[in-house]
């Protein structure tokens, strides 16, 4: 089982790439293959990331049917990975890096709940230092794959690190994306 995740823009220079990417998955071309499209600058511009739920909700189900390889104490797999979610967009770095964040987050999370650390139902708290260092090293990860692609790090690190997109970050990547491009 797969789902094919699309963040690609459905207008302007993307829009080609963004068509036949929903002809394919509209066609059913690829049997066991899910498209999801989801305009990334169209659904979180204006700082309106809180649309990334919107995401999150399609993919919920199938995240919880996929599971994930857990050994318990013992060494018994009491479960394994039985899909992969496979996040698209023109370059794969930026929006590809934030969704794939999100996405790591709620697995991470239900491997928590499992191990006992967290109880059932329970969040990793927004504010505890284990949320702090998971976001930061996500970022890090982020800025290394972009710096070996573009030269410079990661666009949107500010939400990847704290989980709210700023004005001064969009600032920083309007820099960053000046020193990609000129």
């Amino acid at each position: 089982k797969n789902i094919c995740v699309s963040l690609i823009d459905d207008k302007g220079k993307e829009k080609e790439i963004c068509q036949s990417f929903n002809y394919i998955g509209g066609q059913g071309l690829l049997p066991g293959v899910k498209f999801i499209h989801f305009d990334f600058h169209k659904e979180c511009s204006k700082m309106r990331w809180y649309n990334l739920n919107i995401l999150m909700d399609k993919l919920r189900e199938d995240l919880d049917s996929y599971s994930y390889f857990f050994k318990d104490s013992q060494g018994k797999v009491t479960s394994t990975q039985s899909g992969v979610v496979r996040t698209n967009c023109i370059d794969c770095l930026d929006r590809t890096n934030v969704v794939q964040g999100l996405i790591a987050r709620y697995v991470l999370t239900h491997q928590l709940r499992q191990m006992g650390v967290l109880g059932q139902g329970d969040e990793i708290p927004t504010s505890s230092q284990f949320e702090y260092v998971f976001k930061n090293r996500w970022a890090d990860n982020g800025d290394g794959i972009a710096r070996q692609y573009t030269g410079t790090p990661a666009l949107k690190s500010d939400y990847t690190r704290t989980g709210v997109r700023t004005k001064m970050g969009l600032l920083q990547d309007g820099y960053k994306s000046m020193q990609r491009y000129v």
